[in-house]
């Protein structure tokens, strides 16, 4: 209230504004903490993703660098790197497969593999997809297992992500 009885707009202004302004600053904070978060996420994808490209592409890729064409090149004779480098590949085949089957379970891993199965043979169908190139074909497939594997291993902790209230 004023000098005399009159209330004072000016500070009621004031105060809803100072008001507002906490609320929008609030609401920014929320939104960069929300934008942290998910970039933080789309980080861990993106190592789930290298680490899946690593365990598949090491195991076979196109090129004289891989676990088959090591393998292949000794005669498939087992000697102790060999074997050791196949077991450590097989520990990260594991990790892989036991944290999609876990997430996303073995009917929706068949129906994504499925998916991109089909996918690839409508893209090829259409002249899209370089079907003579081996090579080529090889380094889709081993994309899209890693894609596959990767969001798998990630599911869990994306729908957690994305069932939390905000605030």
């Amino acid at each position: 209230m004023g000098a005399g009885g009159e209330e004072d707009l000016g500070s009621c202004a004031g105060r809803r504004h100072r008001e507002s302004r906490g609320k929008d600053e609030g609401n920014d904070q929320d939104s960069r903490t929300r934008h942290e978060g998910m970039i933080a996420e789309m980080r861990r994808v993106l190592g789930r993703f290298a680490f899946a490209l690593l365990v598949a592409g090491a195991t076979y890729n196109p090129t004289a660098y891989s676990f088959y064409a090591w393998a292949k090149s000794t005669g498939w004779a087992w000697r102790p790197p060999l074997v050791f480098v196949g077991v450590v590949l097989l520990i990260g085949w594991v990790i892989c497969l036991r944290l999609t089957l876990r997430s996303i379970g073995g009917i929706a891993l068949l129906l994504a593999n499925a998916f991109l199965a089909a996918l690839f043979w409508l893209f090829a169908d259409w002249g899209w997809l370089p079907i003579d190139d081996v090579a080529a074909i090889s380094w889709i497939g081993l994309v899209s297992v890693a894609a596959i594997l990767a969001v798998g291993m990630s599911w869990s902790e994306l729908r957690r992500a994305r069932s939390t209230p905000s605030r």
